[in-house]
């Protein structure tokens, strides 16, 4: 009687591991083994219907790779990821979705949180013609235009941070989301010769170029690195004039040293010395 119950125990036993061994394969079959290969660019929200006005007018980029990654811009930040889909049932899963972590002001810090909320809340997709949209609810999904992979490399920036007659001047000092320093509330901020700088270049950063500008009260020079892809930028031999400085004139200067990215959003060029803290700056004519 034991014997029979235990054989009949280990049949029931075996019977349902190898039904998970079976689902547990055929989840893994439920996705693509080749990802997709394109880039798209935000054009609406929709969420319940109703279309989604964001604090500001934003434009995020994403891309799919057929490695199963993604990458993009969300409003300031990179992010980076990866993602799964099945077009059979048009099921879309992204894991893994990471982000670099450069402090913005509001309302893009505001933007780029509700975007990325959206996104990650992703389940299903429908690809239709030019755009392709990402679902995160129903009547609720994220829509975008593709770009032509033929012309990806030929696109250039609209605006230019460097060369001839671009000159930066700084607007204010934000240090981990807090405004230390707001230049434009002071009396001599129309003086040209007040925390300035200009970049050789020929529109966007060289690999490796030479700048100059001025602190509070001395005219400097450096060099500086970048990279534009990482957006990455660093100022180094920085030297100028000898008079003394403010007191905001000397650690201007020290964080000049601790520059090590960069953003250009809305006009402004943001130049970061650590998380959530910048020096903010707007093109002005010489």
């Amino acid at each position: 009687m034991r014997t029979t119950i235990f054989k009949t125990l280990f049949k029931i036993c075996l019977l349902l591991s190898c039904m998970a061994v079976w689902s547990g394969c055929n989840d893994s079959d439920e996705w693509e083994q080749e990802g997709m290969e394109i880039s798209c660019t935000l054009v609406k929200t929709v969420e319940n219907g109703t279309e989604v006005e964001y604090p500001i007018k934003i434009s995020p980029s994403l891309s799919l790779k057929k490695d199963n990654t993604l990458e993009g811009l969300a409003v300031i930040n990179e992010i980076r990821g990866s993602y799964m889909y099945n077009t059979d049932n048009s099921k879309f899963k992204i894991d893994e979705l990471v982000m670099t972590e450069l402090g913005s002001p509001s309302p893009y810090s505001d933007a780029e949180h509700m975007y990325l909320g959206y996104l990650r809340d992703v389940s299903s997709f429908k690809q239709e013609g030019e755009t392709i949209k990402l679902y995160f609810g129903e009547d609720s999904y994220l829509e975008y235009k593709l770009k032509n992979p033929d012309d990806l490399e030929e696109e250039v920036p609209s605006y230019k941070l460097t060369g001839e007659g671009i000159y930066w001047k700084l607007t204010k000092a934000v240090e981990n989301g807090k405004i230390i320093k707001n230049i434009k509330e002071e009396e001599d901020y129309e003086s040209y010769k007040v925390f300035t700088l200009s970049f050789e270049g020929d529109g966007s950063f060289k690999e490796t170029g030479k700048f100059k500008g001025y602190s509070s009260t001395n005219a400097i020079e450096g060099t500086y690195t970048a990279n534009n892809k990482q957006s990455t930028i660093y100022l180094t031999e920085i030297f100028g004039t000898d008079l003394g400085e403010s007191e905001f004139g000397y650690q201007y200067m020290d964080t000049l040293r601790s520059i090590y990215s960069w953003i250009y959003y809305d006009g402004c060029l943001l130049l970061y010395y650590g998380d959530n803290s910048y020096f903010q700056y707007e093109l002005i004519e010489e």
